[in-house]
């Protein structure tokens, strides 16, 4: 037997028609909290909102240290070499003289603003008798620049530097100028 197009269509429509249909998928709604209010008298309260999740802040169960408790470190620094102007370098009166040492900070502290660098010993040679420490990490090098003036006079000069730190204590190598101002 031959079914002819319009049966099978009419089948097709009968049978899926007849199939059970799946319900649309509703989309999810969150359960509201509702907010208590308590009543005493004539006043009300509302409770502030349950903060959302992103806005609570991380709590841990490990006792953090109180920055005042906190392990000091240690300031120490170690004269590597000069950089130029070596001990016993002549120089010409009035000549100006940026003299740098490397250095190395092999404490546990680093230098920042608060570090110093001061004259200790001889003649500040036209520079200041403070000047700021070069910044630098633990275990990492730096070189400490200071522009002084010979003086007029012909004669050998010396002039020596100490690191300071935040409390005011000297602390590591001492570093120096050692020069021989000749005449013109």
């Amino acid at each position: 037997m031959v079914l002819s197009p319009v049966i099978i269509l009419t089948l097709a429509f009968c049978i899926n028609g007849c199939s059970p249909q799946q319900p649309a998928a509703a989309p999810f709604i969150p359960p509201q909290i509702e907010t208590p209010v308590s009543t005493v008298g004539a006043l009300s309260y509302t409770p502030p909102p349950l903060p959302n999740a992103l806005e609570v802040a991380p709590t841990s169960s490990i006792n953090q240290a109180d920055s005042s408790a906190q392990t000091a470190c240690t300031n120490s620094l170690r004269f590597i070499e000069d950089v130029n102007y070596p001990d016993g370098t002549a120089v010409r009166q009035g000549e100006k003289i940026e003299k740098m040492w490397r250095v190395e900070n092999n404490g546990t502290c680093s230098w920042d603003s608060r570090y110093r660098m001061r004259l200790v010993e001889g003649d500040p040679l036209g520079a200041p008798v403070e000047l700021a420490l070069f910044p630098a990490r633990p275990g990492t090098q730096a070189e400490l620049r200071v522009i002084f003036i010979a003086p007029g006079e012909s004669r050998v000069y010396r002039s020596a530097w100490q690191a300071y730190g935040p409390d005011g204590l000297a602390f590591g190598d001492p570093f120096y100028i050692d020069i021989f101002v000749q005449s013109p």
